[in-house]
């Protein structure tokens, strides 16, 4: 595990920033899992649309995450080359 002091101090990569994208987009995945009287009910098109909704957040999740361990990959090999 690369310690935090290391991937800021070394490799120049704020890796809070990232993350602060990513519980952002977490919090917003949270209107869905609370149940209550209008989520009854409601018609197949818009349990789709919601299904949709949801899915397309968590795979945004997932893409900022993949990108954030790509530059840091990046940016950990290249300080692995100038050593």
């Amino acid at each position: 595990m690369l310690s935090h002091n290391f991937v800021k101090d070394d490799l120049g990569m704020d890796v809070l920033e990232p993350w602060k994208n990513i519980k952002e987009t977490i919090d917003s995945l949270s209107k869905f899992t609370h149940v209550n009287d209008k989520t009854f009910d409601i018609s197949h098109e818009e349990s789709e649309k919601l299904a949709e909704e949801a899915l397309c957040i968590l795979l945004s999740i997932f893409n900022m995450i993949e990108g954030t361990r790509t530059e840091l990959h990046c940016e950990l090999a290249s300080h692995i080359d100038n050593q």
